[in-house]
């Protein structure tokens, strides 16, 4: 295990180097709960995958986002995108979003399409007349340095309650250290934290 004491703590929890070393709880996290603002667009950043997550985010209008309702379905709670919407992300919606408009910041590689199914990740979004669009960009290291830049400069807030988010963004989403070589990899690890941080991203692009 890393423990590192840098101007964004390294978490005792990471096995790697965070991506994000500048995140820092306390400037980074709220103190209490962050409410939804009516009349204010709501952003949904969503990673696709049978692991998949979803990030729901308003603009401050001050120049800051903030990151308001985590839904992090991976591991045991692992399920297709439809099955996500339907028992997870729709029912939220209509519990705390109505009358909300709210735009869904799609994975890139959710437009590819099954070469045996004819399909695409993106047709249940479409069946359920849910307003999307695609991320601009993969995940590479000029989108994870843009949501660095956030970081630093205090252009991001994350409510207290998105516990996933939170633990992925203070060293969960890490790159893995090879130790044949004592290098780390140069992308992040795949695992159970790098789903919320990636959808994160999404948003963070979309709306700079």
């Amino acid at each position: 295990k890393i423990i590192r004491d840098v101007i964004g703590r390294w978490s005792p929890e990471t096995d790697g180097k965070p991506v994000y070393p500048e995140f820092d709880r306390e400037r980074h996290v709220s103190k209490s709960d962050m409410p939804f603002r009516p009349g204010v667009k709501v952003y949904v950043g969503t990673d696709n995958g049978f692991n998949n997550a979803w990030v729901f985010c308003q603009p401050d209008g001050l120049g800051k986002l903030k990151a308001l309702y985590v839904i992090n379905n991976v591991l045991d709670d692992a399920k297709t995108i439809e099955a996500a919407l339907d028992n997870d992300v729709l029912p939220f919606m209509e519990e705390h979003l109505e009358g909300y408009v709210v735009k869904f910041i799609l994975d890139q590689a959710m437009g590819n399409r099954d070469a045996a199914k004819g399909t695409t990740q993106l047709d249940p979004f479409i069946e359920r007349n849910l307003d999307f669009e695609l991320s601009a960009s993969k995940r590479t290291k000029p989108v994870r340095a843009l949501v660095r830049d956030y970081i630093v400069r205090g252009k991001v807030l994350v409510s207290k309650n998105c516990v996933p988010l939170i633990n992925s963004l203070d060293g969960g989403y890490h790159h893995r250290l090879v130790k044949a070589t004592g290098l780390y990899e140069s992308n992040p690890s795949k695992n159970e934290h790098s789903h919320v941080a990636e959808a994160l991203s999404f948003v963070i692009e979309y709306v700079d």
